[in-house]
């Protein structure tokens, strides 16, 4: 679940998703209802008006993602869930860098069972070795126990630590990515949705937060 600590490594994909939020902030994709396929799916690959090629993970806005998603009073219950967890995460000092959301949640099934996500973060105080590392992980225990996240709040959850080698990282973040957006029904896999450095205080208190 947890990578080994390099300092080096980590603050190099920490800096590299931190640059691409300028230059993404003005370019997210706008999905709604006619973005999906025949079988209620994201398409792996989507052109736009402009012939461009978008390819999943597709980044969307979190008020994009909710119009699109939350079109019963199930999905939006579970929704909500999520926005309970995220905040969770930040009270005690995890720092989100990037959520994904696959599975069915995010197709146009009425009543999916669970949120199916990947949380790829960092700790939000200086962490400079492995040891301080599990520390941090050991007192939130708790906090990043998969089977109590899934009772509480109907998420599938996965968590990805920046603080380690960035080979490793793209290999684990790739294959969640790969099982996760595979649709059983068709055997032909579907896209999913990233964000990027949410800022959860404001997406809690319901701001205009892109």
């Amino acid at each position: 679940m947890f990578l080994l600590f390099s300092q080096a490594s980590g603050s190099a994909i920490t800096k590299l998703m931190d640059e691409s939020i300028e230059s993404k902030i003005n370019s997210y994709l706008h999905i709604n209802k006619s973005t999906f396929d025949e079988r209620g799916c994201l398409p792996q690959v989507l052109p736009n008006f402009l012939a461009i090629q978008k390819v999943s993970p597709y980044t969307i806005s979190w008020p994009n993602f909710k119009e699109t998603f939350t079109f019963n009073p199930h999905r939006s219950g579970m929704a909500t869930n999520l926005e309970k967890f995220l905040e969770t995460l930040t009270d005690n000092g995890i720092e989100i860098k990037r959520l994904y959301i696959g599975g069915s949640y995010v197709s146009l099934k009425p009543e999916p069972q669970d949120i199916d996500i990947l949380v790829c973060w960092k700790p939000n105080q200086k962490v400079t070795n492995n040891k301080q590392l599990s520390e941090f992980i050991d007192k939130r225990a708790t906090i990043f126990d998969q089977s109590l996240i899934e009772s509480k709040f109907q998420i599938q959850a996965h968590f990805q630590c920046l603080l380690g080698a960035t080979d490793t990282t793209i290999h684990m973040v790739g294959k969640w990515i790969f099982i996760n957006s595979y649709h059983r029904e068709s055997g032909i896999h579907r896209g999913i949705v990233c964000f990027e450095n949410l800022d959860v205080t404001k997406l809690i208190k319901g701001e205009n937060y892109v």
